[in-house]
């Protein structure tokens, strides 16, 4: 066995009730669970074990154990859970989400560019830009409209997701032909 699995430690027994795995990110690293400390929901943590120590960290008298983390960071750690363990999690905890939007650099077959964005909750992209699409000549312009754009979210208090950007795109020009790719 290369590690004990999180959903396997339910340790300290006195205190800690495990009700959910929000992450296990295998051999030697990461583990949160949504769980609840002397009857008080909370988010715990641990290191797994490896092929060499299963146990991980932490343990108490060579049992695998969980730690209490902080609330403060309860919406650090949220946020990186999947939609569905965000929502199980903020109900349990009592925590509301600020609302999020994800935004990409859509590259058109015209070899133009526009921002495109889709509030949590929609399966559609909507283009941002009024001025419809952006070629080469008004790079400028377009590195700005999206950097007003992503400002005006965060200004906001919307919690903001950077879809796909195209990795050859940068200042307007097309980095493929610099470094050979195409």
């Amino acid at each position: 066995m290369p590690y004990i699995k999180p959903d396997e430690v339910v340790s300290p027994k006195a205190h800690w009730k495990l009700i959910r795995v929000l992450k296990d990110g295998g051999p030697g690293e990461i583990a949160y669970a949504l769980g609840e400390w002397d009857g008080v929901p909370r988010i715990g943590m641990r290191w797994n074990g490896m092929e060499d120590s299963e146990i991980g960290n932490p343990q108490s008298r060579g049992l695998p154990t969980w730690t209490m983390l902080d609330s403060d960071i309860y919406l650090a750690i949220i946020q990186k859970l999947s939609e569905r363990d965000q929502v199980v999690a903020c109900s349990l905890l009592g925590i509301e989400l600020p609302p999020m939007v994800e935004i990409m650099i859509d590259h058109h077959p015209s070899g133009r560019f526009t921002l495109k964005k889709r509030p949590s909750g929609q399966n559609m992209f909507k283009d941002v830009m009024k001025d419809g699409l952006f070629g080469e000549e008004k790079a400028h312009e377009f590195v700005q409209a999206a950097y007003n754009e992503i400002k005006n979210h965060l200004d906001n208090g919307t919690r903001v997701i950077l879809g796909e950007f195209p990795y050859y795109w940068r200042d307007g020009r097309d980095l493929r032909e610099d470094d050979g790719r195409s």
